[in-house]
């Protein structure tokens, strides 16, 4: 079994994307909010399968959204 690892910034990237008060977030807005590079957000993001989900939904620029995997699926996402 391949084991996932943490960085240092997973749990803070993981609390943004959590955040109550977005239902989704780009990589770009969590590195503005937490002073990150927006690569590193990405790549967490990315890796961390078990914890993020990649909405179907894409923002107006066309940036993908992510959300916290515990979150249900909204009617944004199933339009999309």
């Amino acid at each position: 079994m391949l084991m996932v690892q943490a960085t240092d910034y997973d749990e803070k990237i993981l609390e943004a994307l959590g955040e109550p008060r977005y239902d989704f977030r780009t990589s770009q807005g969590i590195a503005r909010e937490l002073s990150l590079d927006e690569t590193t957000v990405r790549r967490v993001l990315e890796r961390r399968k078990d914890a993020v989900r990649v909405s179907a939904a894409t923002d107006k620029r066309g940036q993908r959204l992510y959300a916290p995997k515990s979150r249900r699926v909204s009617n944004r996402e199933r339009l999309a």
